[in-house]
């Protein structure tokens, strides 16, 4: 039970709440080791995307009844950081937790995130939005005292342009202005000189350079390396018309392998004949995957016929979009048990495609597919998006919905509850 726990605890789902607020799993050290685990190391699939899970954790922690035994070694651990990787930002978004709740004196939260900034100091350091979140105005003055501080001596600060505090206003609802006019009359000197140090007016943003599709594609023809993507999503239709007549005309192997994946986002506008004739002539199987995903959008027997001959295990995921795309009850099996199968690399790779083509939607096997990446997908974002569109589709019964009321990911929680309160 600890090891489905400690998965669960992975995806970031609302599943361990569940066990361990149930009763179906029991307290026992060797939980209370998986659960520390979890919140000294940030364990998402893309934490920089994901962000911090000190709240989903912290709420898990609180249906633990030996929560104490985790809190004590959450200070010690706390006591004893350095780093400032993802876990430590998480840690001390726990504790930050922990000091609201009144199980850590605020002093000691303080005393740690002062001792990190004498060597980090930027509106980013680690510790810097729980203390605004903690003391709101006077977290306010607490940091711009001690930017004045190291102003003061002469070192170095960053991001000195604009007001520190700018990064967290519309999260937690600071007024810039009025914040500025608050520090101003303070008779403090270091907020003082931290004030006479930042630009009050924000600096003018560099206007961004506009794509220049002649220079982009250039390179690409050229042999360089470069996001063919971006290339066919701002060319105009003259230009990606050009792009596809390139394509055709050209002999060079490794540019062409290159330019392909231009068309899994953008239709090829030449004839899917033209794409089977580029199949026939090459033995490059990355290649082939490639100009097979270019036939997708002409939902062409001809594809699925090539894929049908494609029974190498590293040809399961193209084998399986072209089926989904055309699908004839007898692909069923197969297509849930590659579902079943996929890892989650490859589940998060191809969810836009999975979520995004209509065909697959109104397809008999898609609340099937739905329900295995509930299930499977390892990204919380991703997850959320699968449960918008369960949501939509009307797909969640009573337990699953209670069940994502507890996931990581907020807005996955927003939309459950808002469901919930629909089936009540």
């Amino acid at each position: 039970m600890v090891e489905i726990l400690d998965f669960e605890l992975r995806r970031g789902s609302g599943i361990p709440f569940a066990m361990i607020e149930s009763g179906t799993i029991i307290p026992s050290t060797k939980l209370e080791r998986v659960l520390l685990d979890h919140i000294f190391n940030n364990y998402s699939y893309d934490p920089q995307c994901e962000g911090s899970r000190h709240e989903y954790l912290y709420e898990v922690v609180s249906a633990y009844s030996r929560r104490e035994n985790i809190y004590s070694q959450v200070l010690q651990h706390f006591e004893e950081i350095t780093g400032s990787d993802y876990g430590e930002y998480q840690v001390f978004g726990f504790v930050s937790r922990m000091v609201k709740d009144g199980f850590c004196a605020m002093t000691i939260f303080v005393e740690k995130f002062e001792s990190y900034w004498e060597s980090v100091s930027s509106p980013f350091s680690i510790g810097v939005e729980e203390i605004l979140n903690l003391e709101h105005t006077e977290g306010i003055r607490r940091i711009a005292r001690l930017f004045g501080k190291r102003i003061s001596k002469g070192l170095e600060v960053e991001y000195l342009g604009t007001p520190f505090f700018g990064e967290y206003s519309e999260k937690s609802g600071f007024d810039i202005s009025k914040t500025l006019e608050l520090l101003r009359s303070d008779p403090d000197p270091m907020i003082s000189a931290y004030i006479n140090a930042i630009e009050v007016e924000p600096t003018a943003d560099k206007p961004n350079r506009e794509f220049d599709f002649d220079e982009a594609f250039g390179r690409v023809l050229a042999g360089k390396k470069f996001p063919v993507g971006r290339i066919v999503r701002k060319a105009t239709e003259d230009q990606f018309r050009r792009y596809c007549d390139e394509f055709t005309n050209l002999k060079d192997l490794s540019i062409k392998s290159q330019m392909v994946y231009g068309f899994s986002v953008r239709k090829f506008l030449g004839s899917i004949d033209l794409l089977i004739a580029e199949y026939c002539r090459s033995r490059n199987i990355d290649y082939r995957h490639s100009l097979l995903e270019a036939m997708i959008p002409f939902y062409d027997e001809k594809a699925r016929k090539l894929v049908e001959e494609l029974y190498e295990e590293k040809s399961r995921m193209i084998r399986t979009k072209v089926l989904l795309t055309q699908m004839k009850e007898s692909d069923v099996w197969w297509i849930l048990e590659s579902f079943e199968i996929f890892s989650g690399h490859e589940l998060h790779s191809e969810i836009g495609f999975i979520l995004g083509d209509e065909r697959i939607a109104s397809s008999s096997v898609f609340g099937g597919i739905l329900e295995i990446l509930l299930r499977r997908i390892q990204c919380s974002i991703c997850r959320n998006s699968v449960v918008e569109r369960m949501i939509t589709s009307n797909l969640l019964d009573r337990n699953q919905v209670l069940v994502l009321m507890k996931d990581c990911h907020p807005g996955t929680r927003k939309v459950a509850e808002a469901y919930f309160s629909k089936l009540t």
